[in-house]
């Protein structure tokens, strides 16, 4: 009966086995709890990061759409050409693949432009030189109290398609070189022609002038039309007489 009181009011012993179950028990209860709601899942069914399905194929898309823009921007870039200011001591230079137009800021009026759409180009006041290395107009005048002059470092090429017309109170052509004038049928001179014989050398040597055969001479001659051709002189007192001149085919 004591026994039994004091196992019922005190402590109770318990043999090694019993506290190693309770400890084996407890830690088991204790792992479990680390477990809690811990499900496990395959690799393969995990979420991966980046752009995959539908929103991949939809970036690539838009990166090509983004390349093919910049090459079209390329393109149109450099068929527009360029614009290159050059200030120097003695000039200040404009140089343009397109054009090139000045207008006042505040007003918006335009003073000078090279995109005209009437056909009819003015240069500016104060300027009397316009240099350029090909140009397509109509026509090219100048104002009734000046000199239209038009100049070429090598040379200067003026074509039409349906024909030039050269028109003035006196045309005048000043070359270095050769003329050459090209035509598919004829080319027509209407006008005077003018011959300053004081310009051309004088061949005689004093009043006796004696006629040399080792000495290679020509006379010039000219046909009823005007046309001018040149005669080999072989003896002395030759005249135009000769049967190869321009003014039998002309007629």
């Amino acid at each position: 009966m004591a026994s039994e009181q004091e196992s019922s009011n005190g402590p109770v012993k318990r043999s090694m086995r019993e506290k190693a179950i309770e400890r084996r028990t407890t830690n088991k209860e204790h792992n479990s709890n680390f477990k809690a709601g811990y499900v496990p899942i395959e690799e393969e069914r995990l979420h991966k990061t980046g752009l995959r399905g539908r929103k991949g194929n939809m970036a690539v898309c838009i990166i090509i759409l983004l390349f093919l823009l910049a090459l079209i921007n390329l393109i149109v870039v450099f068929q527009q050409g360029s614009t290159k200011l050059s200030v120097e001591k003695e000039k200040t230079s404009i140089t343009s693949d397109m054009g090139i137009s000045f207008t006042d800021p505040r007003t918006q009026n335009t003073f000078f432009s090279t995109d005209f759409e009437n056909h009819e180009f003015h240069l500016p006041k104060g300027v009397k030189v316009l240099n350029v290395k090909k140009a397509s107009t109509e026509r090219i005048t100048s104002n009734a109290s000046s000199d239209l002059s038009i100049k070429g470092d090598s040379k200067a090429i003026i074509r039409g398609n349906e024909g030039v017309f050269i028109m003035g109170k006196t045309v005048e052509f000043r070359m270095g070189g050769d003329i050459e004038l090209r035509a598919e049928n004829s080319i027509v001179l209407n006008g005077s022609v003018m011959v300053s014989v004081t310009r051309m050398p004088n061949s005689s040597v004093g009043a006796n002038v004696y006629f040399d055969e080792g000495l290679l001479r020509y006379k010039l001659c000219m046909c009823a039309d005007g046309t001018l051709f040149r005669v080999q002189v072989k003896y002395q007192n030759m005249g135009c007489q000769t049967s190869d001149n321009p003014c039998g085919k002309a007629h």
